[in-house]
């Protein structure tokens, strides 16, 4: 508040005139919102543009950023997308559709530690939600077992490589076959002795 106010009338008249100032700020705004809301489906550079126009006259604008965040979709630019979004998301940290959408991109960005961290903060804000549970599974892993899976994809492990106990599958495997080596109808012969 400015030094000269004193009273209450003064300190109410400040600020409701700096609301008004904000709604004009914001009102005026709302030209360029529109037109780049129009050209996001005809050309997503044109809607960046226009969007950080109004950016630039008001850097907090949830229209501006929401636009900007969506043609950087388009465009596949992932790290503008995130950074638009994560402004939404500052402002607006309990809106599901905002954090799963940032979630998203910072998963994209190389950042699926973050994004597992603010879905899990939400959902146990919400925990019958959802759809924010099917975003978190989408970033917890699938399998806490360590290793195997990598060279069993590219085709050069076999599935002994993604059991615990490799000794065993071999082991297993032998047991199984139909002509058996010396040593492994030994350890048969012994191991049915004992039971």
């Amino acid at each position: 508040m400015p030094q000269g106010i004193t009273n209450g009338t003064d300190a109410e008249s400040w600020k409701s005139g700096w609301v008004f100032k904000k709604m004009l700020h914001s009102a005026g705004s709302s030209p360029g919102i529109a037109k780049a809301q129009v050209a996001l489906h005809r050309n997503a550079a044109e809607a960046m543009q226009l969007a950080e126009q109004v950016l630039n006259s008001d850097p907090t604008s949830s229209a501006g950023h929401r636009i900007v965040a969506e043609a950087a979709r388009i465009l596949e630019m992932p790290f503008t997308e995130m950074m638009s979004l994560e402004v939404l998301f500052t402002n607006s940290p309990r809106n599901k559709d905002v954090a799963i959408q940032f979630a998203y991109s910072l998963g994209a960005t190389g950042n699926p530690a973050l994004a597992e961290t603010i879905l899990g903060e939400l959902y146990r804000t919400n925990p019958t939600d959802n759809d924010l549970a099917q975003a978190l599974k989408n970033y917890r892993p699938q399998d806490s077992r360590p290793g195997g899976y990598e060279a069993l994809a590219d085709g050069s492990g076999s599935y002994r490589d993604i059991l615990r106990n490799k000794e065993e599958a071999v082991t297993l495997e032998q047991e199984n076959r139909q002509v058996k080596s010396e040593d492994t109808a030994e350890r048969l012969i012994r191991s049915m002795k004992r039971v």
